[in-house]
């Protein structure tokens, strides 16, 4: 199983560092409502003690696959094929401006 919550309590486990929680980019792929429940979905990176943020982020053909299929997103949260991407949230995809600050 792999996911961003793996990857990143993976990379804590065995590292150090720091493991991050944000908002998921969900909201924005499927232009939901306020009170959507995927506005709860989220989303983990890990950060290094010298400030590195990594994080397990969905290929681009696996973003236009899913984002047309909201069955499809949800079942791809427990596992999908996905790439490492140094970085926070704008390294993901310039699609979604995602407007939210990794502290670091």
């Amino acid at each position: 199983m792999k996911n961003c919550l793996t990857y990143a309590l993976g990379k804590y486990l065995r590292e150090g560092g720091y493991l991050l929680v944000r908002q998921s980019l969900a909201a924005r792929m499927f232009g939901v409502s306020h009170w959507s429940p995927i506005r709860l979905v989220p989303h983990f990176l890990h950060m290094t003690e010298d400030g590195v943020v990594t994080q397990y982020v969905p290929t681009e053909e696996q973003i236009e696959r899913h984002s047309r299929n909201l069955v499809l997103f949800w079942l791809s949260l427990w596992h999908f094929d996905g790439r490492v991407v140094e970085g926070g949230c704008h390294v993901f995809n310039e699609r979604f401006d995602c407007n939210i600050p990794v502290m670091q």
